[in-house]
């Protein structure tokens, strides 16, 4: 029998939706402590690379940005249709205190989520 958490993985997923309005949008709230090991995007319509029309999304928790992705040519680029793309980290398995986790959305031009979801993996500390 393991008694090692990172055996036992955590997987939350948040359902956006079709998002066009830049704010702070509820991710989930951690009973307690988690370590985060890795975050990822799913769109339906997915997203060009593009510097004029794109996304930026940061997973925050309190004022702390734990992952980002930028749909940016020179940054992350391109989120294809219904495949997973990944956040960078700030950190590798970053160990966070209970508490809310939110997503911090904003866009240039017509960039837009379709239909997305977010989803945080881990394990509980």
């Amino acid at each position: 029998m393991s008694k090692n958490n990172q055996n036992n993985p955590a997987v939350i997923v948040s359902h956006l939706g079709t998002v066009s309005t830049a704010g702070d949008y509820p991710i989930c709230n951690l009973p307690r402590r988690f370590v985060l090991v890795s975050v990822q995007l799913l769109d339906q319509a997915g997203i060009a690379a593009n510097d004029t029309d794109y996304v930026t999304l940061t997973l925050k928790r309190g004022s702390t940005s734990l992952a980002s992705l930028d749909t940016r040519a020179a940054n992350q680029g391109a989120v294809t249709a219904n495949v997973s793309k990944s956040f960078s980290l700030v950190a590798a398995e970053q160990e966070l205190a209970a508490g809310d986790l939110k997503l911090t959305y904003a866009e240039g031009g017509t960039g837009t989520l379709t239909l997305a979801k977010v989803q945080v993996n881990g394990f509980w500390a």
